[in-house]
């Protein structure tokens, strides 16, 4: 009986160097291998990137100005002095002359940004009005005679324009206005603004008719009525007026 002879699973197997078939060129031969990556293969993207790079630029920042810089440069000098006492004499010297040439540049650099860009001019204060809270006080007003009596005027004056016109609807005069106001303590910036706006009314006034017209006059029926007719005898009445107010003035 035939014995058993198990057989290798290599058998008829030859391996192979990865490497067969391959064959090192010089790099300089023009020889440009293949990559399933990219046409050139990996060492030819090194290439490109090489060739192709871009020069990376810092910007220099932004100048900020620093609030009161003056007072800053000063406590920055008294700062490096005091450093400077701490160091070798040797490195002394130089670190303060480095010390300074950084403070002249931080101040040359303040006094350009600060002649292009002056700061602005200030704002103009607002008068202050002192007056009385209320619209019934009292205002008491003392005047002293040549024959040393004095006089005094108690009076309310904003009180008596709001009784005599105010309260029934009227715009006061402009005159007796301006006396109630000066009255009362306001100052003459005040005054001022009181007569610009009053010889602005004809103007609104006529705006607001305007307005009111555009708004409501397209809901308004009513047309403007016509002149009645004079009768003869009126006319003949007016033309007699007339010639008898021409004939006095000839005279006269």
């Amino acid at each position: 009986m035939a014995m058993y002879a198990p057989l290798s699973p290599r058998t008829g197997y030859l391996p192979q160097s990865p490497r067969s078939g391959y064959v090192p060129q010089s790099p300089r031969s023009g020889f440009v291998p293949q990559s399933p990556r990219s046409n050139g293969g990996r060492l030819q993207d090194i290439l490109d990137s090489i060739q192709n790079r871009k020069v990376v630029t810092f910007k220099e920042p932004k100048f900020i100005p620093i609030a009161n810089y003056e007072s800053y440069l000063t406590s920055m000098e008294l700062s490096e002095k005091r450093h400077a006492e701490c160091l070798p004499p040797k490195i002394r010297e130089r670190y303060l002359e480095e010390s300074q040439i950084r403070l002249a540049k931080i101040r040359s650099k303040h006094e350009e940004w600060y002649a292009n860009h002056p700061p602005p001019p200030p704002k103009p204060q607002k008068e202050k009005v002192n007056v009385p809270d209320t619209m019934d006080h009292v205002m008491v007003d003392l005047k002293v005679m040549k024959s040393g009596k004095i006089k005094a005027y108690i009076r309310a004056p904003m009180a008596e324009i709001h009784e005599k016109y105010y309260s029934k609807g009227v715009r006061p005069p402009i005159i007796e206005h301006l006396r109630a106001l000066k009255r009362f303590g306001y100052p003459d910036s005040v005054l001022e603004n009181v007569v610009k706006n009053h010889e602005k009314l004809p103007e609104k006034k006529k705006m607001m008719e305007e307005v009111i017209e555009q708004v409501f006059g397209k809901y308004s029926n009513s047309k403007p009525s016509k002149p009645k007719k004079k009768t003869v005898t009126e006319q003949l009445t007016s033309k007699i007026r007339v010639m008898s107010r021409a004939a006095k003035k000839s005279k006269a």
